[in-house]
């Protein structure tokens, strides 16, 4: 076995790299939370307005036929 080649040992890198990287990749989801974040806050509030705008057409409706009944009832005991 003499043609194995030996290379000499050399120290091991330091761990910072993958510290750096771990560091950008929790920064990377922070963001990414953050923005899901924004999304969801904005879905809420246009179902808010959506809802606000369903309620108002219903007590509108309601509020009209409740007038309708109450003028027509009126007029006809006149």
């Amino acid at each position: 076995m003499s043609n194995v080649i030996q290379f000499p040992s050399r120290p091991s890198l330091p761990p910072t790299p993958v510290n750096a990287l771990i560091d950008e990749l929790t920064a990377v989801e922070i963001e990414l939370a953050r923005a899901r974040l924004v999304q969801i806050r904005s879905e809420i509030r246009q179902g808010n307005a959506l809802w606000f705008w369903y309620c108002f057409k219903r007590v509108l409706f309601w509020g009209f036929a409740l007038w309708l009944l109450t003028h027509f009832v009126h007029a006809a005991s006149a």
